[in-house]
């Protein structure tokens, strides 16, 4: 979510699949050891396996799609001065970091030169008095303040999928950077990624298996990102930009894996219901944050496991190989209303969203089933 976001997790978060439209520029290099990188730069994305589909439905995507890191309000500047001030704290602000605060207040370019407990020096002075100011803050492209890569290896993929990162240790006030998405399959972000070779989009009654079964290793602290697998369905069977959002009724994703905070949000939402499958083996919590069908942010529901009936201890599905009854659950999202019966599931992204620091996840194996 579009979207930890997360994309897609807080109000003020930007939708990631509007980040990925607006964008023009794909990073792809092909190294000699036959791998494809990808290198995501702020507000870019690279994308593989999307034009030419010979590896099947999948893709592989990613974008920095929320680089700003904070928003503050109430502060001061003076015309002439590099000092702003009026901060009750900079938490989370670095030095290198973008400054902007309303484009004729402060000139292009401008960045961080030092920090103080309530103020901070730019590298620009104001072109303005100004007090009451809202001043937004954001990552520098430097290779040092974030940095992230995917590796796809075209023998074996999406197996051997590697995702790399490393940001700041502050969450942004969305709680996201970014959704590298390492094992996208059919029709992803609600018509945005298309790859050639897809699956037939069905409406939930019309399919009899839908399921997906993965295995993923995954370095650095549960805390500091989710894995998300997420679909939008929509009201025709294969939307395609730059009107997709005007078909998407829903947002849903699973979450296999939750930092604590995100959970502690979500169990804020009043919308939300317990879930068992038929069997007895999956339990879930499940909330939906409010949003509005045919727009950028339509509702949002999350799908967490947890470990037993009506539980609310997250079950942690990242570990080993693990399966995901996923027409269960949509089976139950349409007969509670939550999802229109006749809207169309095209396919789904599959990967992680990095709230912080640094960490790495492998796929080794994936397999959907879509009957």
């Amino acid at each position: 979510m579009r979207s930890l976001v997360m994309a897609a997790i807080l109000v003020n978060s930007l939708s990631v699949a509007t980040l990925f439209a607006k964008e023009q520029t794909k990073s792809e290099l092909v190294v000699p050891d036959q791998a494809v990188i990808l290198v995501s730069k702020s507000n870019r994305y690279g994308t593989y396996n999307i034009a030419d589909g010979t590896r099947g439905p999948f893709w592989s995507a990613q974008g920095i799609w929320n680089s700003s890191t904070k928003a503050y309000t109430g502060l001061t500047i003076a015309a002439g001065s590099t000092r702003i001030s009026g901060f009750s704290a900079t938490t989370g602000l670095l030095p290198g970091m973008i400054v902007e605060i309303t484009p004729d207040a402060m000139p292009a370019n401008t960045t961080i030169v030092s920090v103080d407990p309530t103020s901070i020096v730019v590298s620009n002075a104001s072109s303005k008095d100004g007090t009451g100011e809202i001043g937004i803050f954001g990552l520098v492209n430097d290779g040092v303040m974030f940095n992230q890569v995917i590796t796809n290896y075209p023998r074996t993929f999406p197996e051997r999928t590697k995702i790399e990162w490393s940001y700041p240790s502050q969450r942004n006030n969305a709680s996201v950077y970014s959704y590298g998405i390492i094992a996208g399959y059919g029709v992803g972000s609600g018509g945005y990624f298309r790859p050639l070779n897809r699956p037939t989009p069905k409406k939930v009654s019309q399919f009899t298996d839908l399921s997906v079964t993965y295995d993923v290793s995954v370095a650095g602290d549960p805390n500091d990102f989710d894995l998300l697998v997420e679909t939008y369905p929509t009201t025709i069977p294969d939307p395609s930009p730059p009107n997709a959002a005007n078909t998407m009724t829903n947002e849903i994703g699973f979450l296999p894996h939750v930092p604590d905070f995100l959970w502690t949000y979500i169990l804020t939402l009043s919308d939300h219901f317990d879930y068992t499958s038929s069997d007895g083996t999956f339990h879930a919590y499940i909330a939906t944050r409010p949003g509005k069908a045919f727009t950028k942010a339509p509702p949002f529901t999350m799908i967490v496991p947890v470990t037993e009936a009506r539980g609310r201890t997250p079950r942690d599905m990242m570990t080993g190989s693990q399966t995901l009854p996923v027409l269960g659950v949509l089976q139950e999202l349409v007969a509670r209303g939550v999802m229109p019966a006749d809207s169309y599931v095209g396919g789904f992204d599959f990967g992680f969203e990095i709230g912080r620091n640094s960490g790495r996840a492998i796929l080794n194996d994936i397999t959907w089933k879509w009957q």
